[in-house]
């Protein structure tokens, strides 16, 4: 398989392999999981667990850091679709 990264203006990555897109990835949500781990003092088994479920969260549109995120924000004027299925 032949995957190739596609780099959008606003930090998402999405992850194509010439037909569909299946899957992306958001600095911002990098830094704010990053931000939590510390605040919360979080296991490694508990920043597992919270990587999966905010991770599944964005890519289906619903972003826990939405009301902080400039991006999610901007992608909302621009009119771009929210989920990644």
């Amino acid at each position: 398989m032949n995957l190739a990264w596609k780099i959008m203006k606003n930090s998402i990555y999405t992850f194509e392999n010439g037909e569909k897109e299946h899957s992306f990835f958001c600095m911002n949500l990098v830094k704010f999981l990053s931000v939590e781990k510390e605040k919360e003092q979080l296991s490694y088994e508990q920043f597992s667990k919270l990587w999966r479920v905010r991770f599944d969260a964005a890519r289906n549109g619903a972003c826990h850091y939405r009301e902080e995120c400039s991006i999610y924000k901007r992608t909302l004027k621009a009119g771009v679709r929210q989920t990644m299925k």
